[in-house]
């Protein structure tokens, strides 16, 4: 009778030790999927951000790059009228004293008024001593 009980008693304890195993194995593989799930969606959104990134990236690019070619000929009319104070007898002190531009952008307004205006020499005149 007591073989039996333990036999009994035993067969008990394996039921509850498979339960909680099993018990177990399904809290693994919860946790296995909460985890996937949480990956899942940081590579989601991650790649989202990306590519909002992106368009907004192009969009500014073309904004920057129509904000430049509007604004280029009033950079060169500025540019012009540097030069224009410079032809006026104005230093380039003055002029950026005046201007309330660096000494730098008066050299290089002054420097892109020279070579505008040297683009728009008729041909054969002015300097002849590339020949």
């Amino acid at each position: 009778m007591g073989t039996q009980k333990n036999g009994t008693v035993r067969a008990q304890g394996l039921r509850l030790a498979r339960q909680k195993k099993k018990e177990r194995l399904e809290a693994i593989l919860r946790r296995e999927r909460d985890v996937e799930a949480a990956v899942a969606a940081f590579h989601e959104h991650r790649l989202r951000a990306e590519q909002v990134m992106e368009v907004a990236n192009e969009r500014a690019q073309k904004v920057l790059a129509d904000g430049r070619k509007r604004a280029a000929d009033d950079e060169r009319a500025a540019s012009a009228a540097i030069g224009a104070l410079a032809a006026l007898g104005e230093t380039r002190e003055s002029i950026a004293e005046l201007t309330g531009v660096s000494l730098t952008a008066v050299r290089q307004a002054l420097a892109s008024c020279e070579e505008s205006q040297s683009h728009e020499a008729p041909p054969g005149g002015g300097d002849s001593s590339w020949r």
